[in-house]
């Protein structure tokens, strides 16, 4: 008699429990966003890194640095990938310079290559040697075929100031027009600030959207601008790295 009551005591608790029900679920969703959006910052910090440029020229006796962010997006070996924008590691006064990424994971500058540098698409290429432990590249093209919508949650990586792995969330407001390239970018209201220029714009998985760039004044204030996806897709393929592997 027990067995057959138990069913229909339950039945009877989720009927009569529809309202309370109704009234959890917005909590329950909002835990779980929340719960989503922690997992993707620490997906996201992995694949970040901090970048310092020290430029040279005989010219000047003292040097200039700056500081900026990127994301790995690749390992091939021991030999790491991070994308970081071309006015993190370029300034048109000096003939050289030194680059140092610092993994969040690990702390230590560790000397990085140029291996590419393109000013059209405000976008360079920077290969470093690391160990297993040093970063784990973001997802590149888990979202290129699904653009980011109005009103989505998204997460920017970067390193302000010289505090690493600093990451905050915003909305994505749609394509806008940017003197600096020939193309539309992405803008979104997610803070960055100085030294987050290279950093990734990701979804709340921490799958990449793309690469924070500049900051501006829109109609409801501050608007923050980061390249699309697909053209970051396109230099590094313009550049052989495999995104798929």
């Amino acid at each position: 008699m027990m067995k057959r009551l138990v069913p229909l005591l339950m039945l009877a608790l989720m009927l009569s429990g529809c309202g309370l029900l109704e009234e959890a679920l917005p909590a329950l969703e909002e835990e779980s966003m929340e719960a989503r959006m922690m997992e993707g910052r620490r997906t996201l910090r992995h694949s970040n890194v901090g970048v310092e440029t020290e430029f040279h020229s005989e010219w000047f006796t003292a040097s200039r640095s700056k500081q900026g962010s990127g994301v790995v997006v690749a390992r091939v070996g021991n030999d790491y990938y991070a994308v970081t924008n071309h006015h993190v590691i370029f300034d048109e006064e000096y003939e050289s310079r030194d680059i140092t990424v610092i993994p969040a994971a690990e702390a230590v500058p560790i000397s990085a290559v140029l291996v590419d540098a393109c000013m059209e698409k405000e976008l360079a290429l920077l290969r470093f040697e690391g160990n297993a432990e040093s970063a784990v590249p973001i997802d590149v093209p888990a979202r290129l075929d699904e653009p980011p919508e109005r009103g989505e949650l998204l997460l920017a990586a970067g390193n302000p100031k010289a505090v690493d792995g600093i990451v905050t969330f915003g909305e994505y407001l749609g394509m806008v027009h940017v003197d600096e390239v020939d193309f539309p970018v992405h803008s979104h209201s997610a803070l960055i600030f100085t030294g987050h220029s290279g950093g990734a714009l990701a979804d709340v998985e921490g799958n990449l959207l793309g690469i924070n760039t500049w900051s501006g004044e829109g109609e409801a204030g501050e608007v923050n601008m980061s390249i699309p996806l697909d053209v970051v897709v396109e230099y590094l393929e313009e550049n052989g790295i495999d995104i798929t592997e």
